[in-house]
């Protein structure tokens, strides 16, 4: 739902605004929620802004060298007038949020590298004495088991496994 919202932030999507009669209901619901704006003020200002067609014009602060229609050359537009008069305040705040979401994930990557070094450190650390309780937990699993006792056993049989355990 995020990215549908954000589609209609696209400057090329500008000519199919200008179109509509009004936004469909559930166009822009998840993006103004995460903003914290009113989702019936943002389309009215998205409706005026793309209804004015407004081009931007090459000044000293533009540096997009590929195109006049992209999201950074809307935020810029839009700045400067904001800051002129308090046109498409609201607009101006949602593209300043959309900018600075994060677009990639490595904060997911870099959780998962951390998990597959613990993981390699646990598979080098563990013996066979270590091996058997953690084998009796996963093949009786309708045994019930105390995990934080067995958490203590496999801690107290080794100090290194007591730092990384408790």
């Amino acid at each position: 739902m995020l990215l549908k919202d954000l589609n209609w932030l696209d400057p090329r999507t500008f000519a199919f605004i200008n179109k509509l009669e009004q936004f469909p209901k559930d166009s822009l619901n998840t993006i103004c929620k995460l903003a914290d704006l009113d989702k019936e003020i943002i389309a009215i200002e998205l409706k005026q802004f793309a209804y004015e067609d407004i081009e931007v014009k090459p000044t000293e602060q533009i540096k997009c060298d590929k195109c006049t229609k992209c999201l950074q050359c809307a935020l810029i537009l839009l700045q400067e007038l904001s800051c002129q008069s308090n046109l498409f305040c609201n607009l101006f705040t949602l593209y300043k949020f959309v900018l600075l979401l994060p677009s990639t994930q490595t904060t997911c990557e870099r959780v998962f590298s951390k998990l597959k070094i613990i993981k390699t450190k646990l598979r080098s650390s563990l013996h066979q004495e270590h091996l058997n309780p953690l084998l009796l937990m996963s093949i009786e699993k309708d045994i019930l088991i105390d995990s934080d006792e067995l958490i203590d056993t496999i801690a107290n049989s080794s100090s290194e496994l007591k730092t990384l355990l408790i």
